[in-house]
C-alpha cells in the first residue's frame, strides 16, 4: 500500500499505524509525550526569531500556511518551538518547517505531530542531518553520489567533469525532504516511504530522479544549467513521473551497498582528517584510486592463481615421468618455484585485505 500509494485521508492514521507497530509508540509513552508536549510549548526558545522568519517561507502558495501566524503557522511554530527545547544540542535547523509543515496535514493534533517528528529524527535516525555538524548529511551527500556513480556512470562522470558538488542539489533534498520546490504531494509521498526507510528512501527517490532525467542533464554543459533544470524543471514534471519515480524507488534494494558507503565514507574521512577534512569530490576520487588498487591486486592474484594451478599440474605430471632421462626439469625444482609463487600469491592476499 505504501508503494502504491496511500489515500489522503487514511494518511496519517497510516503512519501512525507505522510508529506504533515498529517503536511501540503507544501507551503510557503515548501520554507522557503529550503531557511534555504541553510543558514545552509554554516556554520560550532562543530559536524563536528564526523559526518565525522561516514558517513564513514554508509551502507559501498552500493555503493553510498562507496566512501570517494564522493556523497553520502558529501549529508550525509550536511544534518547532516544543522541538527545539527538546533537543537543546540540535536546536533548530532550516529545512524542518518542511517536515512539520507535511505532517501538519495529515495528522490531527500538534501532539501527534510532534510524537512523529520525534520518530522521525531520533528512532529513524534522521536527526544527524539537522545537528550543527550536518554528519548525517554528508554521509547521505556521499552515499547517493556512489550510487549514481553505479547505476548511471556517465551521468556520474559528466556532473565530476563539471565539478557539479552534490551538495548543491542534494541538500535542499534531504534537509526539506523534496519540500522546498516539489508538490506538497509528492513530498508526502516521499514521506510516506521516510516512514518506513528514513534516510534510505531520500537517497533512492534522488537516484531515481537523477536517473529518470539522466539523457537530459547529460545534455547541459554548465553548473547554472544544470542548477536550473533541477530546481526548477523537474518539479514541474507530470505527477505520473513523479510517481514513477516513487514505485522505482520503493523496490530498490539497496540497503547493503549503502551501509558499504557509509563505512567507506568513515575510513576515507579518518585518513584524510589529517589533512584538515576533504569534500565529497576528494572522498570519491580517494574511493576511486582505492578501488583500481584493489582491482589490479585481485587481476594480479587471479594471474597468480592461474599460474600456481598448472604448476600443480606440471609437478604432478612430473613426479609420473621421474624416472624418465628426457626429462629437463626437477619435481623438487619444480616445487621450489611453486613455493615462491604461493608465498606471492599470500602476500598479495594480505594486502588486499589490509586495503
Amino acid at each position: 500500500q505504501i508503494q502504491t500509494g496511500i489515500p489522503k485521508l487514511k494518511r496519517g492514521d497510516m503512519w501512525t499505524c507505522i510508529m506504533e507497530c515498529r517503536f511501540n509508540i503507544q501507551g503510557e509513552k503515548k501520554e507522557s509525550c503529550c503531557d511534555n508536549y504541553a510543558k514545552l510549548k509554554s516556554k520560550l526558545t532562543p530559536h524563536q526569531h528564526s523559526i518565525l522568519i522561516d514558517i513564513g517561507r514554508t509551502f507559501p502558495t498552500y493555503n493553510y500556511y498562507s496566512r501570517p501566524l494564522g493556523p497553520g503557522q502558529l501549529a508550525m511554530y509550536n511544534v518547532l518551538k516544543a522541538y527545539s527545547l527538546l533537543d537543546p544540542e540540535l536546536g533548530y535547523c532550516q529545512g524542518l518547517p518542511f517536515l512539520v509543515g507535511v505532517l501538519l496535514l495529515h495528522l490531527d493534533t500538534e501532539e501527534r505531530v510532534f510524537s512523529a517528528l520525534q520518530y522521525l529524527l531520533y528512532d529513524l535516525d534522521m536527526r544527524t542531518m539537522f545537528t550543527p555538524d550536518m554528519i548525517g548529511l554528508q554521509i547521505c551527500l556521499y552515499q547517493l553520489t556512489r550510487l549514481l556513480l553505479e547505476t548511471e556512470p556517465d551521468l556520474y562522470q559528466h556532473f565530476d567533469s563539471l565539478s557539479f558538488d552534490p551538495s548543491l542539489y542534494g541538500t535542499p533534498w534531504f534537509l526539506t525532504l523534496f519540500g522546498a520546490s516539489f508538490p506538497i504531494g509528492f513530498v508526502s509521498r516521499v514521506l510516506d516511504l521516510v516512514m518506513l526507510e528514513g534516510k534510505t528512501a531520500v537517497i533512492k527517490i534522488g537516484a531515481c530522479l537523477l536517473s529518470h532525467f539522466a539523457k537530459k542533464l547529460l545534455e547541459f554543459n554548465n553548473v547554472e544549467d544544470l542548477i536550473n533544470f533541477i530546481k526548477s524543471d523537474i518539479p514541474e514534471c507530470e505527477g505520473s513521473v513523479l510517481e514513477s519515480v516513487i514505485a522505482r524507488a520503493a523496490q530498490m534494494d539497496v540497503d547493503d551497498k549503502l551501509q558499504v558507503f557509509r563505512v567507506e565514507y568513515t575510513v576515507i574521512q579518518e585518513e584524510l582528517s589529517i589533512n584538515g577534512g576533504a569534500s565529497n569530490a576528494d572522498l570519491l576520487n580517494q574511493n576511486k584510486m582505492l578501488k583500481k588498487e584493489n582491482d589490479d591486486l585481485k587481476a594480479y592474484i587471479n594471474m597468480l592463481e592461474e599460474k600456481l594451478d598448472t604448476q600443480r599440474k606440471q609437478i604432478a605430471q612430473l613426479e609420473q615421468k621421474s624416472k624418465s632421462p628426457s626429462s629437463d626439469e626437477s619435481p623438487d625444482k619444480m616445487a621450489e618455484i611453486l613455493q615462491c609463487r604461493e608465498e606471492a600469491l599470500m602476500a598479495a592476499k594480505r594486502k588486499l585485505s589490509l586495503g
